[in-house]
């Protein structure tokens, strides 16, 4: 346990960097993102607003199944077991809190804007218009935060961040890491 009390678990042969386990994991999310896009892309099946099919949800979540594999692999299950704890720890600074909560706060402020300028303020409904979800309003909405959180931030911001800031700065990290998630969404331009 460290000093704030948090449970950490450490790869097999210390905590330098995993090289092969992170190649690893981003062959992985690649693979299991790519095989759900790629054919999607190749057939010119556009993900539209507010339309359920054809939908990019699945590929979301190969970055959290690549994480829980390769955390698996190199860590065993009390690895796993610390992936999925960390995922569902509220327990934070309130700083952090704020940066959670600041979208829904700059919306309400775009809102308060709109209404100052007499500007119409879009219906409930659309809110939940998201590409490649059915219009189903706030349930949408609840789908996109669960599905995209769970399937991204679990396995980019989860596993792999913490990999490479075994071997780099936060800066240098999240640069990488910038660059391969850009990549591993490059499907969904097509």
């Amino acid at each position: 346990m460290t000093a704030t009390g948090e449970r950490r678990v450490e790869a097999r042969g210390g905590s330098r960097l995993d090289v092969r386990a992170l190649v690893v994991f981003f062959a992985l999310a690649y693979g299991l993102s790519w095989s759900w896009m790629i054919p999607l892309a190749a057939a010119h099946q556009v993900v539209r607003r507010g339309e359920g099919w054809p939908t990019h949800y699945p590929a979301l979540l190969g970055p959290a199944i690549a994480a829980v594999v390769v955390t698996a692999w190199t860590m065993g299950r009390p690895g796993v077991g610390d992936l999925v704890a960390r995922m569902a720890r509220w327990r934070v600074a309130v700083r952090w809190w704020l940066w959670a909560v600041s979208p829904a706060a700059f919306l309400g402020l775009a809102l308060i804007v709109m209404v100052v300028a007499g500007k119409a303020l879009p219906g409930v409904a659309e809110f939940g218009q998201f590409s490649g979800i059915p219009a189903v309003g706030l349930v949408g909405v609840l789908l996109l935060l669960f599905v995209g959180a769970l399937g991204e931030e679990t396995g980019w911001r989860g596993y792999a961040l913490p990999q490479l800031q075994r071997r780099f700065s936060p800066l240098a990290s999240s640069l990488i890491l910038a660059v391969l998630w850009f990549g591993w969404h490059v499907p969904q331009f097509s």
